[in-house]
């Protein structure tokens, strides 16, 4: 995915788009029939040779939809949501408010999926669940997916993280301060993110000189943190090199060498260190589990449940997840973020899918103390990352990968669209279609650990 070429998007367009162009005009009455139904919201769509207008005619929330080929009408007939992201991707069509867009889509769910479940869609469901690399978490894959989204190069990404790099959801005092025209001075995202770490180690209780083990270092904001704030030791894992060799300059300029040490390997090869059995007081793990598969979540707890004191361990993990009336569908298909954006190789527990992993890789010695749903500060998260993205991609992004991965014009535009995508993710978590809960877990028995409840 790292290197989309223009070469391997005409490949795309060919291959998912012309050569079943005999599917557009079907396609196209089956796309506008469905629309026809919709009753929350209102879609325009503005063809060559036609307009037509879905919905409610004064509805606050509009999107425009121009269609620019005939490919547009085969993707979404044939792949539903993620043949529409990926129509917008590769220039099949334009809409200004992906955000507006999927929300309208999200509100009307129930009127648009019915009586639409025919023999091809099917049939191509479980096609895409087949060969979805979701299903393939093995350790070389890991890594491999891991690689393909975090080593597109720090250059890129310090283009619209805030300073801190934190590439997680933030925590902001006000989750829709930034779409209230006459809020002058807004809350930065770097204090938001800061503000949620703080929040992740205090849940964690960490006491001086006790040692902490981090899966998924990011750029070592969190450890850095740690250490600074309560004198205690880090061992921090990741599978990207790219944010290895960032995390450790960061840390030797924080002048923390001596007691945070970066590990760039798998969270399964923690056990290849046997010292490390037991002998840790806090686990953390933030927007990691995602990247695990599904198949490997009772490992991951596994590996949580061996690292941590046997007594005293205190584990606090956030996760993007989604609701369990969704898990049936998201289980047999692949949707945009899955394949293209944030999660390559990836799986979206359900909180309830948590909890069960959890209690089975710990055989019940770890359990469940507190849940907090950040969910809908994702969507500001991401419509700030976006505005950071447009501003900085001419004299940032762009060059970098042209620098690095040499793509023309055709890659960088199917590049940005991919990226202006979030949208997508946005309007899932404004609507609570997709969640991130904060969990944390401790030992039966775990006294000292206290319960903080906020009043």
């Amino acid at each position: 995915m790292a290197s989309i070429t223009s070469h391997r998007a005409q490949q795309y367009s060919q291959a998912g788009g012309s050569t079943l162009l005999f599917l557009a005009s079907p396609t196209n009455s089956f796309f506008i029939s469905v629309l026809s139904k919709i009753t929350v919201g209102r879609i325009t769509v503005v063809t060559e040779t036609n307009t037509h207008d879905f919905g409610v005619a004064d509805a606050p929330l509009h999107a425009i939809l121009r269609v620019k080929s005939d490919t547009f009408w085969v993707r979404v007939g044939l792949f539903t949501d993620l043949g529409l992201a990926e129509a917008f991707m590769y220039g099949d069509v334009d809409c200004e408010d992906i955000s507006s867009l999927i929300q309208i889509l999200i509100a009307n769910r129930r009127e648009l999926l019915a009586g639409t479940d025919t023999m091809v869609s099917s049939m191509l469901a479980r096609g895409r669940a087949l060969t979805s690399s979701k299903f393939i978490g093995s350790l070389a894959n890991s890594r491999a997916n891991i690689s393909a989204h975090y080593d597109l190069g720090n250059t890129m990404f310090s283009a619209f993280l805030s300073d801190d790099m934190n590439y997680s959801s933030a925590i902001f005092k006000d989750f829709n301060e930034d779409l209230n025209s006459a809020v002058s001075v807004r809350e930065s995202l770097e204090d938001a993110q800061i503000r949620k770490v703080k929040l992740i180690l205090k849940k964690a209780n960490i006491l001086p000189g006790q040692r902490v083990l981090e899966i998924g270092t990011g750029w070592g904001c969190l450890a850095i943190l740690a250490a600074k704030t309560f004198d205690c030791t880090v061992e921090t894992v990741t599978l990207s090199s790219n944010q290895a060799a960032l995390a450790r300059k960061r840390i030797e300029d924080a002048k923390l060498s001596d007691r945070i040490t970066v590990h760039c390997m798998d969270f399964r090869e923690c056990k290849l260190k046997p010292e490390w059995a037991g002998s840790f007081d806090k686990f953390i793990s933030i927007e990691m589990i995602e990247h695990v598969g599904k198949d490997f979540f009772t490992e991951y707890w596994a590996v949580a449940d061996w690292a941590l004191k046997p007594d005293t361990g205190v584990g606090v993990v956030q996760g993007i997840s989604i609701p369990e009336a969704r898990v049936a569908s998201y289980d047999a298909s692949v949707d945009f973020a899955q394949k293209w954006v944030i999660f390559p190789g990836g799986y979206l527990p359900s909180f309830s899918f948590i909890v069960e992993t959890l209690n089975a890789g710990s055989a019940g010695r770890l359990i469940v103390d507190s849940v907090l749903n950040i969910g809908p500060h994702y969507a500001r998260t991401l419509r700030e990352w976006k505005r950071r993205f447009l501003a900085n991609w001419d004299s940032i992004v762009a060059k970098a990968l042209v620098e690095q991965y040499k793509l023309d014009s055709t890659g960088l535009e199917i590049f940005k669209r991919k990226w202006i995508c979030a949208d997508y993710c946005e309007a899932a978590f404004k609507t609570r279609t997709l969640g991130d809960h904060i969990v944390t877990f401790t030992r039966e028995g775990n006294v000292a650990f206290g319960c903080d409840v906020e009043i």
